[in-house]
C-alpha cells in the first residue's frame, strides 16, 4: 500500500477512536533530538462504542430536525426552493 493510503486508514481509525497515535523523539549519541516513529495505542472498545452511539444520536437528532423543517414548509404551503421575502 502507498503511504497516503496507510495514512488515510490510520486517520479513519483515529476518528472512530479505535486507536491513538503520538509522535516520539529519538536522541542520538551526540545528544541531537530527532523525530521518531509514531506510537500506536489501541484504545478500550468501550470508548469506541460510546463514540459510535454518540454519532448515531447526532444523526437521529439531525434527521428529526430536517423532518420538522419539511413539515413546517408543507404546513405553510411553500415550495422549498422559493426564497421567503
Amino acid at each position: 500500500m502507498s503511504r497516503n493510503t496507510v495514512c488515510k486508514y490510520v486517520r479513519q481509525l483515529e476518528e472512530k477512536e479505535l486507536i491513538a497515535t503520538e509522535s516520539t523523539n529519538v536522541f542520538t549519541k551526540n545528544g541531537k533530538k530527532l523525530n521518531g516513529n509514531l506510537l500506536y495505542t489501541i484504545l478500550p472498545i468501550e470508548q469506541a462504542k460510546q463514540y459510535f452511539y454518540k454519532q448515531q444520536l447526532e444523526n437521529i437528532d439531525q434527521s428529526i430536525a430536517e423532518d420538522k423543517c419539511k413539515r413546517k414548509i408543507e404546513r405553510l404551503n411553500l415550495n422549498p426552493n422559493e426564497q421567503a421575502v
